[in-house]
């Protein structure tokens, strides 16, 4: 037997090579983490529990307002202002013009998520929580 689908080390196994089917990414063990080194997406990056998430809202000098989320409020406005966030790298300086404090990361990306996809979500929400409000 050389088709090495059908040979006793390979019973019950689609595909024996270790990968995960036919697209040739491995397979990642129980118990181990799917998240891979250096697979972040941002400069701030964080997925800590127990701590305030923080959905906001920064306009550069043009009126541009760009809608983001993050646990650590002054290092991701500081990476938006050395051009180390690439949505926002082209067009600083940044200042905050509107906050909303979330309880968990799912929820700050839910609100995230509707801000960006409403227009009307964004004008209402930008209106209620505008930093010159407070």
């Amino acid at each position: 037997m050389n088709d090495p689908i059908i040979s006793v080390e390979n019973l019950g196994k689609k595909y024996p090579s270790g990968l995960n089917g036919p697209t040739g990414r491995k397979r990642i063990p129980p118990g181990a983490s799917a998240q891979r080194a250096g697979s972040q997406h941002s400069p701030t990056h964080s997925v800590e529990s127990g701590k305030d998430w923080l959905v906001y809202a920064i306009q550069n000098a043009s009126g541009r307002i760009y809608i983001g989320q993050t646990g650590n409020w002054d290092s991701r406005l500081k990476a938006h202002n050395e051009g180390l966030v690439r949505s926002t790298r082209t067009d600083g300086p940044w200042r905050a013009v509107a906050f909303e404090k979330c309880a968990t990361q799912s929820d700050a990306r839910w609100l995230e998520f509707q801000l960006k996809r409403s227009r009307g979500k964004r004008i209402k929400w930008l209106e209620k929580q505008s930093v010159a409000n407070e």
